[in-house]
């Protein structure tokens, strides 16, 4: 989960149970740290598959490597463009490239999209244009690919399309 900053609700698990009830806890919050989320879910990665991803085309120990899909992917949705955080977003890509980690990027909602947060005591609305000229080049550097979903019908779509590219049973 990321606003302003990135943080783990559910650390990568095969529980389906524990993955929705961290997915229905999730609420907007103040801001977009798109580069800081991107870092996290990378080493997220790395410690779920317990080593370091070899770039594409490299390996670890000189042998070959298949043309095998990588052991992680980060799925990557925001309705906003970068606002807070540490890491500008291509310092994410960038260190998912090097781990030979594919983030796909989802861009959520329109140019004229919204949300509401409550600080201080009011309700404040907060304009979240999705950014998707910097979620398309994260993808396209990382070796993934990019979406964009403008309601919760197109984004189910390509959660069906990513699911069967992504995960394996």
């Amino acid at each position: 989960s990321f606003s302003g900053a990135a943080s783990v609700v559910v650390p990568p698990t095969t529980d389906r149970d524990a993955l929705k009830e961290g997915i229905a806890s999730l609420t907007p919050g103040f801001g977009t740290a798109i580069g800081d989320a991107v870092a996290r879910a990378v080493a997220l990665v790395q410690q779920a598959t317990g080593e370091s991803i070899p770039v594409a085309g490299e390996s670890v120990d000189g042998a070959p490597l298949d043309s095998s899909p990588p052991l992680g992917a980060v799925v990557l949705l925001s309705d906003g463009s970068q606002t807070r955080g540490l890491l500008a977003p291509e310092d994410g890509a960038r260190l998912a490239e090097e781990a030979g980690v594919p983030v796909y990027t989802i861009a959520l909602g329109t140019l004229t999209g919204t949300v509401t947060i409550y600080r201080g005591g009011e309700s404040v609305v907060v304009p979240v244009p999705p950014d998707r000229e910097t979620l398309a080049r994260i993808a396209e550097s990382t070796g993934a690919s990019t979406f964009e979903a403008t309601d919760a019908d197109a984004l189910g779509a390509v959660y069906d399309r990513r699911g069967r590219v992504v995960g394996a049973e």
